[in-house]
Order: C-alpha cells, then sequence, then structure tokens
C-alpha cells in the first residue's frame, strides 16, 4: 500500500516538489469572519523574529533568489512577488499565479489566516506602510507549512495492516484449497478476535492522540495571544536602559544645580548688600512713582492687547494644525503614487531586459559580451538617473548607438524592413521609459519639496507655541508679583496710617494739655509765654509732617494699585 513519505530537503536548485494531494489538505474554506490584528506588528523585535523565520524557511527549502534579512528589511516590489509566489508553489505545486492584488487575499482566506489582507497595501507591497502587515502574513504562512511537515513526519504511513489482511487471506486460501474447513472458521474467529482488540486499541489511541491535539492547540492559542518572554524581557531591558541614563542625567543636573545654587547665594549676598544701600534712596524715587501712577490707564490698554494678541494667536495655532494635517495627507498621497510609478518602472525595465536578451539571441551574445546593457531600479535613489543606476546615459546609450552602426553595416536589403520595425519599438520603448523615469522623479522631488515644506511649518509651529507659552508664564508671574507686592504695600500702609494717627492723637493731646497749664499759670513772664510759643510752633510742624508722612503713603498706595 502507499504511505505517507517525508517532505524531501531540497539540497540545491529548485526543490523536490511534494504531491498535490499532501499540500492541498491544508487549503480550507476560510475562516468566516476577519478578526482584529492583535500581534505587535509595528514592533522592532517581533518584525526581526518574523524575518529570521522566513529566511531560515526559504534558504532550508531552496529558494532560487537571493535572500538574507538585510534583503528583507525593506524588499522591493519584485522580491516581494518571488517570494510569495514560492510559498504558494509550497502550498500547490501546480498553482498559477495571475495577479498578486488578486491572489494573496483569497490564498490567505482559504488558508484560514484570521487578518483580512487589504488588496491596496499590496499595490506597494515592499513599502514601510505595507510591509510590517504583509511581513506577518508570510511568517504565519511559513510557520503553517513547518507544522504540516512535523505533523507528517509524525505520523508516517505504514502498512502493517494490510500485510496482516494479506497473509490471513492467504493463509485461509491454502486452507480453503486444501478443504479444512474447521481451520479456517478458526483463524477466522482469531483473526477476528485480534481485529476487536486492534480497533479497541486504535480506539484507545485515537481519544489519546485527540486530548493531545487539544491540548496543543491550547498551547499554540497561547504562545499565539500572549506576549513573548523574549520580547517583555528586551523591553524591560531597554526600560531599565533608559532609567539609568535618565538617572544618571538627572544626578549630572543636580551637581550642576548644586553649583549654580552655590553661585546664586553668593550673588544674592551682593545683592543684600547693594539693597541696604538702595533703602536709602529710596525716597529719591518717590516723584517717579507718582508719575507711574499717571500711566495707570496705559497698562489697562496693554493689558487688552495682550490678551487680543493672545487669541490672534490660537487662531493662527488652528490654521497651522489644520495645514499640518493636509500636508500629511499629501505626502502620504505622494508616497502611494511613488511606489505605483516604480512598480511600472520595475515592469518597463523588465520588458526592457526582455528586449535585451531577444537582440542576443537575434545577433549572438560574442558580440555583445563587451556591453552590460541589463538595467536594475534602485527604489531607495533619490535622482532619476540613480534609480536606473546611471547606466542608461553612460552605457546604454552609447552602447546601442555603437551596435546599430556595425549592424547598419553588415544589414542587407532582406533584413531592412525586420531592423526598422525592431528600431521603432525600441525607441517607442525608450521614449516610454524615459518618460516614467521623469513622472517618477518629478514625483520623488515634489515629495522631498513637500516634506521640506512640512519640516519648516512644523518648526514655526513649535516656535510659536514655545513663544507664546513662555510669554503667557512670564505675564502670569509678573501678575502674581504685582499682586503680592501690592497686598504687602497694602498692609505696610494700613500699620503706618493708624501709627500716624495715634502720634497726631498723642501730640494734640500733649498741646491741649500743655495750653491748659500755661492759661492756668498766671503771671508768668514773657519768657516763658515765648517758650510756651515755641513748643507749640514745634508741635504744628511735627503734625504737619506727620501729615506729609500720610499723604505719601496715601500716593504710594495709588501707585502700587495702578501698577497692580
Amino acid at each position: 500500500m502507499n504511505g505517507r513519505g517525508k517532505i524531501p530537503r531540497a539540497s540545491s536548485g529548485i526543490p523536490n516538489r511534494p504531491s498535490v494531494g499532501r499540500r492541498s489538505s491544508i487549503m480550507g474554506k476560510g475562516s468566516a469572519s476577519a478578526q482584529t490584528e492583535t500581534r505587535p506588528i509595528g514592533d522592532r523585535a517581533f518584525q526581526q523574529e518574523c524575518i529570521r523565520v522566513l529566511c531560515n524557511f526559504l534558504t532550508t527549502h531552496g529558494y532560487p533568489n537571493a535572500v538574507s534579512p538585510k534583503v528583507l528589511q525593506a524588499p522591493s516590489g519584485k522580491d516581494v512577488t518571488n517570494i510569495i509566489q514560492f510559498l504558494f508553489h509550497q502550498v500547490d505545486p501546480h498553482f498559477k499565479f495571475t495577479k498578486i492584488e488578486e491572489d494573496v487575499p483569497t490564498v490567505f482566506k482559504r488558508l484560514g489566516y484570521p487578518v483580512q489582507i487589504s488588496r491596496s497595501a499590496l499595490y506597494a507591497a515592499g513599502s514601510p506602510v505595507s510591509w510590517p502587515s504583509l511581513l506577518a502574513a508570510l511568517s504565519w504562512l511559513v510557520q503553517l507549512l513547518a507544522a504540516m511537515e512535523s505533523s507528517w513526519d509524525m505520523f508516517p504511513y505504514d502498512d502493517i495492516k494490510d500485510k496482516q489482511l494479506s497473509d490471513h487471506t492467504k493463509e485461509i486460501y491454502m486452507h480453503f484449497l486444501a478443504g479444512n474447513d474447521n481451520e479456517m472458521e478458526r483463524l477466522d474467529e482469531e483473526f477476528l478476535r485480534q481485529f476487536e482488540i486492534d480497533k479497541e486499541r486504535d480506539e484507545a489511541e485515537l481519544v489519546e492522540r485527540q486530548a493531545e491535539l487539544d491540548r496543543l492547540r491550547e498551547e499554540l492559542l497561547r504562545a499565539t495571544t500572549e506576549p513573548s518572554p523574549l520580547a517583555a524581557a528586551e523591553t524591560k531591558k531597554r526600560d531599565l536602559q533608559d532609567d539609568i541614563v535618565k538617572f544618571q542625567n538627572i544626578i549630572s543636573g543636580f551637581a550642576g544645580h548644586k553649583e549654580t545654587l552655590g553661585k546664586k547665594v553668593n550673588e544674592k549676598k551682593q545683592e543684600f548688600a547693594t539693597k541696604e544701600e538702595e533703602i536709602l534712596n529710596v525716597q529719591k524715587g518717590n516723584e517717579e512713582l507718582k508719575e507711574m501712577v499717571a500711566a495707570q490707564q496705559d497698562y489697562v490698554v496693554s493689558v487688552e492687547r495682550m490678551l487680543k494678541e493672545r487669541e490672534i494667536i490660537n487662531l493662527n495655532l488652528e490654521s497651522v494644525g489644520s495645514r499640518k494635517e493636509e500636508l500629511e495627507k499629501a505626502a502620504w498621497n505622494l508616497e502611494v503614487q511613488s511606489s505605483k510609478m516604480l512598480r511600472d518602472l520595475e515592469t518597463q525595465v523588465g520588458q526592457f531586459n526582455d528586449s535585451y536578451e531577444r537582440l542576443k539571441s537575434a545577433i549572438g551574445e560574442e558580440s555583445l559580451d563587451s556591453y552590460q546593457f541589463e538595467m536594475k531600479v534602485q527604489p531607495r535613489a533619490e535622482t532619476a538617473e540613480e534609480i536606473l543606476g546611471n547606466t542608461r546615459k553612460a552605457i546604454i546609450k552609447p552602447g546601442l548607438r555603437e551596435i546599430t552602426q556595425k549592424c547598419r553595416k553588415t544589414l542587407t536589403e532582406e533584413i531592412e524592413p525586420e531592423l526598422l520595425t525592431l528600431r521603432q519599438e525600441y525607441f517607442a520603448k525608450k521614449l516610454a521609459l524615459d518618460a516614467t523615469v521623469e513622472k517618477v522623479g518629478s514625483a520623488i522631488a515634489n515629495h522631498k519639496k513637500l516634506e521640506l515644506q512640512y519640516k519648516s511649518l512644523t518648526e514655526k509651529f513649535n516656535q510659536n507655541v514655545a513663544a507664546m507659552t513662555a510669554e503667557r508664564e512670564e505675564c502670569d508671574r509678573r501678575i502674581m508679583k504685582e499682586e503680592s507686592a501690592f497686598q504687602k504695600l497694602e498692609e505696610d500702609l494700613e500699620v503706618r496710617l493708624k501709627e500716624a494717627e495715634l502720634t497726631l492723637e498723642n501730640v494734640v493731646r500733649v498741646s491741649n494739655e500743655e495750653l491748659q497749664s500755661k492759661q492756668t499759670e498766671e503771671g508768668q513772664t514773657l519768657e516763658m509765654l515765648m517758650s510756651s510759643y515755641e513748643e507749640t510752633s514745634e508741635v504744628l510742624r511735627r503734625v504737619e509732617e506727620v501729615t506729609m508722612q500720610s499723604a505719601q503713603l496715601f500716593d504710594d498706595l495709588c501707585l502700587t494699585t495702578a501698577l497692580a
């Protein structure tokens, strides 16, 4: 009987293909509905793990093209198409590949891939936006193929049962020819009894296998849903390293802050000595304070002006934010357009290389050994010439011109019409290629221009936000400082006013007492009257001084109120 053979490992070239029936067993009807992506496809560690699994599978299964982790970091559209074709042929050797945008979602759905693959993402399969999700899907397909290979290796088919049945039939037939019916019945009963025993044993083994399968499915579900311990440990390691760097920066900052505070203490001591001298000159600034009181209305106008300027700045911020969103959307559209143009350019370059191969076979390879006309697309280049490897003007055009001159010398009248046709096709393709290159170059230049505009607008936006934030904080600090100074000055004025009132009352009371005592003392001399008059004048002078101090305190209070 035919049993299940192991999947052979390819040693070189094209791998040995397993049977269609074995591969097609993993092709089902697909899931009923797509699920939401739960894997960290944007995580760097997860992408590196997927690249490692995919690269290992391709190298061990005879992938015909060159592959490495560096290539899989940012593959071109052609590399992605070749890898998908190879993996689909691993699933089904007779699979016919038509278009990547149509085949990939259909095949993954039939394989039971739980996440919906967007067709729009496949138009730029190698772009940084679309490649992570497609990489995760290819890694899932590789793991599915590896699991199927392991199951085929773990449960090989054996033909022991078939051999036992064949031996039993042969032995029964020999007894039938000999006419030994009793022995035939005994052998039949023994075979049936052994068959029942084997059946019970197989059923028990089937139950055990089913339980083991359920356990493995639970472990697989846990392994796919729970985060990887290695990724969690690496994340924790990076967090701890970041914390170490932060703590070192904090320590160095505290050391510098300590030195700064020491300098500030010395400066404050010097300022304290200076302030002691300035206290003596405070009275000289009274006139200036009175002038500032007169400018009270101007201060209110400046505050209103600052509030209006803040409203204008907020409106400008909203317009800049909307402009930022428009630029981001335009940058995304240009990226998609650039990817599509690069894909068209790869198609036209492939057609050019095919034409070059046909030219080789037509005029002979020996005559073209000194020329290198094959073109390769460099998707990471910046200019149109660099995209084609700087070979179009430097090598291809002069070489083709020289070949054309050589061929013109050897042409006859019989092949002249065919030559004209080939020349027309070449120049038509060349014109189409030049037009495509110019479009790609203009698109790249436009994309870079938009990036520069976006960066400049972002910098201006951040500068405006920082300036407005600093200005608002400075205004808040000034207002708080003025309010505290006004409150303190008001309290000082109240205390000094109460002291002046008490002094005035004491002076008036003493003057009244002295006047009464002078009036009761009759018969005093003129000298005593004169001294009393001088004392009264002194008291009046002191009253005037107290009144002037009260007026000055009241002026200071009004000035402080105006400044606040």
